[in-house]
Formats: structure tokens, sequence, C-alpha cells
């Protein structure tokens, strides 16, 4: 032990010969660590060309327990024998510098503290710290090349002396949040990209066929089209276009003999970042193209009174940029750049599905926080305790904003019809300007795609796997309205969530709900896992034999902490350091 809180933060710091970690050895909880405990391991020496942290804090994430869950089948250490190479989980740290090699000494000085960026670049490739990267489940950690030096510079970023430790750790998930409404999404064709343009047998669309000759002329045109039209004297135009302007242009079977095998009549395993559809029969049509896009692609639906449901693989859009777009006019590029908003309408509604867990708490403390946040906001879950919670944390300051907010169970409305009706009254029959979807349920999020308003957004924030489909009405997609979706941040998005946090702008402090020693930390996850807290669980590595303990429990275990727990009981700069000095001195 440290001794003191003052020993702990000193320059002169005595790094220990062994710590304690929780290694992942398989799939499953009963993999993490030895028999229920962390394991003693030597504290890493930091070669010449890295250095080593002491993990101060670190924040328990739903993506740590999928980590768990799925072991080595888990896509970001697929394939790795974790019995013979076991990795450490947890991403969301706040570290100091205790020990730096030669070769770093310009860049680095022991006592230095940061938090990571866990998504990690390195030569192409993007092994992760508390994934492939051993991660923030240990009392130490090496950081090496890969995130020193990585393709986007250091992941590493520097935090000021006086932020709290947890307070720095749950910036990583402030930062996803934050990313989740600053999404850029692509205003156009991708230069340089593929294109697969269909027209359909009387697609008497002047404006989108002179748009597509335009496409084909200009700077941003595809390096590949492919194409399939019924008109074969407007094939040849294009043909002729494409050609002067150096663009390959392969020519497929007529659009209703591909759309009857597409995959088929195609280059094997081949994708597109654009697929532009005039005038398609029919949504399982569209459907059948729409599965072709590539990561980051966009399906553009030129439709004429399309009708009927659309799949859409939600999984994709969250994961792989994915997006479709349309109109029901001949103003196809426009579409592009119909609605490329990402941010909660100002004066608008706001439904937040799934509210009541750690990320959809973040997500309602930002929108009622904002400078210019919504008029109307509807949290939803299907936790009582969780509601009240949220009711009880922001009704208060959102009324004084002039919001008007509003916690709703969808199970105590006598069915579904009573529930949507309500919804209906909130909104006056006009929707939702923004949907933001904290729950991974199909049934969900296609009750939500019902009642987005003209213009609106449906933010797919819920980490929802690759292949999950939903149906969404095709006038969702023609009423200029958008399906967007994230998955984590990257660096520019912590730094500016690091910097919204030290100017006071956000508060994540306000998102702690249970404490934790290290010896804790597999009781932590076990509560993620379950949803036992409404907020987030964070431990402390060196205050080892600390028990998983919710905030409101702290009065009667520890009364001098809870004394300096901040309004509403909230976790506080003052409770963590009178935490830590009670606690290192043990």
């Amino acid at each position: 032990m440290a001794g003191t809180l003052a020993e702990y933060e000193a320059p002169d710091y005595p790094v220990p010969e062994r710590m304690l970690a929780w290694h992942l050895y398989g799939a499953g909880l009963d993999n993490l660590g030895r028999n229920g405990e962390p394991v003693s391991i030597p504290v890493p020496v930091p070669a010449e060309d890295e250095i080593l942290v002491r993990v101060d804090a670190v924040g328990l994430c739903f993506s740590d327990v999928k980590l768990i869950k799925a072991g080595p089948d888990h896509p970001r250490i697929s394939g790795r024998d974790l019995n013979a190479d076991p990795t450490i989980p947890g991403h969301e740290v706040s570290v100091t510098v205790v020990k730096v090699g030669c070769s770093r000494a310009e860049d680095f000085r022991v006592g230095q503290r940061y938090i990571v960026q866990a998504d990690v670049r390195y030569k192409g490739e993007n092994p992760a710290f508390g994934y492939a990267i051993p991660g923030g489940f240990a009392q130490y950690a090496l950081i090496d090349k890969r995130m020193l030096d990585g393709d986007e510079g250091c992941y590493l970023l520097p935090v000021e002396k006086d932020l709290g430790y947890a307070e720095a750790a749950l910036i990583e998930p402030w930062a996803c949040v934050e990313g989740a409404y600053v999404i850029a999404d692509r205003a156009g064709t991708k230069p340089g990209g593929r294109l697969l343009l269909v027209i359909w047998e009387g697609a008497d669309r002047p404006r989108a066929v002179a748009q597509i000759d335009e496409l084909l002329r200009n700077d941003a045109r595809p390096s590949s089209l492919f194409i399939s039209d019924e008109n074969s004297q407007r094939y040849r135009q294009f043909l002729e276009t494409a050609s002067a302007r150096g663009v390959e242009v392969t020519k497929l079977p007529y659009p209703a003999e591909l759309a009857s095998d597409a995959r088929a009549q195609l280059p094997e395993s081949i994708r597109f970042d654009d697929i532009v559809l005039v005038r398609p029969p029919s949504c399982e049509t569209v459907d059948i193209f729409i599965s072709l896009l590539d990561t980051d692609g966009i399906a553009n639906v030129v439709g004429d009174g399309l009708r009927g449901e659309i799949t859409v693989d939600v999984g994709a859009v969250h994961y792989k940029g994915v997006r479709i777009v349309g109109s029901d006019h001949d103003d196809l590029l426009e579409q592009y750049t119909a609605n490329l908003r990402t941010d909660l309408k100002p004066g608008g509604a706001a439904w937040f599905v799934g509210a009541g867990g750690p990320m959809g708490q973040m997500h309602v403390q930002r929108a009622v926080a904002g400078k210019s946040p919504p008029q109307i906001i509807v949290a939803t879950d299907v936790d009582d305790a969780r509601l009240q919670y949220l009711q009880t944390r922001f009704e208060k300051s959102a009324r004084q904003k002039g919001i008007s907010f509003h916690t709703f169970n969808p199970r105590h409305f006598d069915g579904q019809t009573a529930f949507e009706q309500k919804l209906v009254e909130l909104t006056a029959s006009a929707g939702f300007d923004d949907v933001v979807l904290m729950a991974p349920v199909v049934a969900a999020i296609e009750q939500a795609a019902r009642f987005v308003a003209r213009g609106g957004v449906l933010n797919v924030f819920a980490g929802v796997g690759i292949g999950t489909n939903v149906r969404v009405t095709a006038d969702l997609i023609f009423r200029s309205c958008r399906i967007i979706g994230s998955s984590g941040s990257m660096i520019h998005d912590l730094e500016r969530t690091l910097q919204f946090t030290q100017q006071g702008l956000i508060f994540p402090n306000e998102s702690v709900a249970a404490i934790g020693g290290m010896r804790a930390l597999r009781d932590g996850i076990e509560a993620v896992q379950n949803g036992v807290f409404s907020g987030k669980v964070v431990i402390y590595p060196h205050a080892v034999n600390l028990p998983l303990t919710p905030l409101e429990g702290l009065q009667e275990t520890m009364p001098p902490v809870a004394s300096r727990l901040a309004d509403q009981g909230l976790w506080s700069r003052e409770a963590e350091r009178a935490l830590l000095d009670r606690e290192l001195a043990k």
C-alpha cells in the first residue's frame, strides 16, 4: 500500500515488484481471474521505448461483459488462445506514469496523468486497449509502441492534476456518447469508389437521369460503375460519359433479371460504396440491393409512390456506418445532404429508448444540460427503479429550463396501443425529431422507427450485432429521415469530451453509482451484467479490499466519505479523496 494519499500522489511513489490483475483465460465469468480472485503477477518492466502506468480508476462497461462472455470468439481477439495467452480487459481508465523507458524520457515524466483512447490503430490494425492490448483490470499497465506511436499519434491524452480519478476514467464512455452526436456522414458519392446504378423500365425521371450523367463528369465520380438499365440508349449515354472520364464500366443484366438473384449475377463477394436505385418496383427489391453495401456505403433510392416496409440491418448501421436515403422526387443527389443533422434538434422532441441504464443516463443528462436542449424529452425503460432515478436526477433541472420532461415504463400501459397513443399526444401527432436507441431489441427499434418525425433522426446507439434486421416503412426513408449509428469513439471525440469536462460543461462524476476495490471487480462485472445499478461502477485498483458499495450505502459504511458527496448524493472529487485517504492507509 502507498500509506497515504499524499504518498500515492508523490513523484517518488514506490512501484512494487508484484501486482494484482484480472486475466481473462477463456469465455465466461468463471475464466476471469482464478477461483474468483485476481492473480498476483510481476509488475512489468518497460523497455526503452515503453512506459509503465499505474491504473488509478477503471470504469466497468457492458463492452467488458461482452468480451468476457465471448472470450476468444470476440472479434477484437478472435482466435487467440486465452488459456495460454490471456488478456486483461478494461478500457475506461485513468492512469499515472510511474516508469519511463529511456527513449521516451523527452515525452513523458513520472507523475503525469493521462486517460486512454482505447480504440488503437497501429499499422492499419486495430488491437484496442483492454482487448488485444492488456488493459485496466490490473494495478499497472505497460504502454508500448502500438499506443505511443499509433496511426493517429499517441493514444494517451494528458489530464489536469485536479481532475478526479473516476471523473477522468469516465471521460471515455462519455466520449462515446458525444461521438454519437457528431457523426460525419459522407455528403455525396464516394470519390474513387464503386457505384452500382440500377434503373427500372418506365423510370421517367429526367432530373435524376441528368444528375447521374453529371455525377459521372464531376471530380467526385466513382472509379468503377456497374450498370443495370432497361433503356439501352440511356446505358450508351452513361457508358460514353463514364469511359471519357476514365471510369471502368461493367454492364449488368436487366434490372428484373438482376434483382431475381443479384448475388449470383455479380462478381464474387463484391460490395458497393454507393447504390443508386431509380424507381424500384417494390420494397423487397430494395432489400435485395441494400444488402450489397460495403462499410460506410450509402443506398440512394429514388422511389415513385413506393409503399411497404424496407429491411434495414441496424447492426451494419451501428458498426459499419451503412446508410439508406431516398426521395420521391427527381433530385437524387440532394438526398446525400438532405438531413445530415446528427445532434439533437434544438427546441425539438427527443425520445430516449432504454434510457435507464448507465449510458442512457448520460444521453439524458447531456440532453437536459445542453445549451439548446429539446423542448420535449421522453425517457422510457422497463425498470421502474431506473426510471425513478432518472426522474429524481433530471426532472427539476429540466423544468427549470422549460423542458417538458417525461419518464414512462411501456409495460404500465394498457397495451401497446395505449402507450403509443400517449406518444402521439405528447408530440401532437408530429413524432420525435430524435429517437435515440439504447435498447438492443428489434421490437423496440421497429416501434420507435414509427415515431420519427419528418426530417428526423433515428440514432442506433445500442450495440446491436451485424445482421440484426428491422422492418421500417419506406415512408421513413422518403420523408428525409435518417437512420444513423456509431460504435465507440475516435480520439478527437475523447479530446473534445476531456475539454468539456475540464471546462465544467459535462460532469462524468454524476454518472457514478457504485465503487469498489480490486478484489470487488468481479462483483462489479456481475452487477453490470445484471443491470443492478442505474449508473456506472468504478473500481479503484489500489483500494484492494474495498467491497462493491453503492453510493447510497456509504452513509452506513463510510460516513466521512458520504459527508463529502455532492448534492443529491452524487460522487465528487472530495469524496474520492476521502475514500482513497482511508483505503490506501489500510
